[in-house]
């Protein structure tokens, strides 16, 4: 609660000095609307186009790992990079494309139309000792999304039309790749590990690698774990990454699954998230599916608030996102 307390008066602190010393618009410049999403860490963010970039509110930053200081007397605000996941983002479903549009009037969308007057501000934003662009838009600071990209890797999806900044892969990649004493090691038929390891087991940084080619059945398919292991399970942050292929003569259909999951005892624990992705294809239809889906675990099951959206995409209909199920879960059930 004092975690929020402090954000929230950081937030008004903010919204009223930059409501009083803000100057005029500039003509040139206007947040329009438009299709395209931004994500950190597999969260979505609020984001506003402008001038052809992407930005992001640096007010919404604490909730996506960072530190968002504010010093009245300097008129600076400082942001450092945590190196922690997101937490469960409170963004609705109609605010991931720009301005909170409604999913109702989504067919009478028109991308490119002026919804904001952009004004500049003399506040200093910093992304730890670099200052960096900013704007104001009724009393929000944005900065561009491509300027964070020094934390994470930055990917432009042009088919989802998404940026996607992920920093915790960033971090634990390179952990994995700086550690010492990296060993291979055999786990069991079709698994395999490199990483530190201790009385013959996983433990410290690694990545765990489980692979099955079964091609007289037309599919393969890879998944990876990548965190730190503690005498051979998995326990606190992990990246998960997995892949499915199906051939057949008439039928070629993919899966993806991407996840940012919390692991106790070697079962997924605390708040967990993944990104969905399934392709079909054949001679009569071509369709994609994508889904981003999070929760409270405990003993690798929902227990507690979950959440789906999905969105779809075929040659007749356009890109977006829906809620489809929510709510509280118990063993995996949804409560009614």
């Amino acid at each position: 609660m004092k975690r929020k307390f402090f954000v929230l008066s950081v937030t008004i602190l903010i919204l009223l000095s930059n409501l009083i010393l803000t100057s005029a618009s500039n003509d040139e410049l206007k947040a329009l609307s438009s299709d395209i999403t931004a994500w950190i860490n597999l969260q979505s963010i609020r984001s506003y186009t402008i001038d052809n970039a992407t930005y992001i509110i640096a007010e919404d930053l604490p909730d996506y790992g960072f530190t968002v200081i504010w010093n009245n007397y300097e008129r600076t605000l400082k942001i450092t990079c945590n190196y922690e996941p997101a937490k469960m983002s409170d963004i609705r479903p109609n605010e991931i494309h720009i301005a909170g549009k409604n999913l109702d009037e989504f067919d009478t969308f028109v991308i490119g139309h002026p919804i904001y007057d952009v004004f500049t501000t003399n506040i200093k934003v910093y992304l730890d000792a670099n200052i960096v662009d900013s704007y104001n838009i009724d009393g929000r600071t944005l900065i561009k999304m491509d300027d964070l990209g020094r934390y994470g890797y930055l990917y432009w999806i042009p088919f989802e039309r998404r940026i996607s900044l992920d920093i915790m892969d960033k971090k634990l990649y390179n952990d994995l790749e700086n550690a010492n004493d990296k060993q291979e090691l055999v786990i069991a038929e079709n698994t395999t590990y490199i990483g530190q390891i201790s009385n013959g087991k996983p433990n410290g940084i690694g990545k765990m690698t489980k692979s099955e080619y079964l091609f007289d059945k037309y599919y393969t398919y890879t998944e990876t774990y990548t965190g730190y292991f503690k005498d051979g399970k998995k326990y606190g942050f992990f990246i998960y990454d997995y892949h499915y292929s199906q051939i057949r003569t008439s039928d070629i259909g993919t899966k993806t699954v991407y996840g940012h999951y919390n692991y106790e005892n070697d079962m997924k624990s605390g708040y967990c998230i993944s990104y969905k992705s399934e392709l079909y294809q054949s001679s009569s239809r071509q369709e994609s599916l994508r889904y981003v889906c999070d929760g409270f675990y405990k003993n690798d099951m929902l227990n507690g608030y979950g959440r789906t959206l999905k969105s779809r995409h075929s040659p007749s209909e356009e890109y977006r996102y829906m809620l489809v199920e929510h709510g509280e879960y118990i063993d995996d059930l949804l409560q009614e």
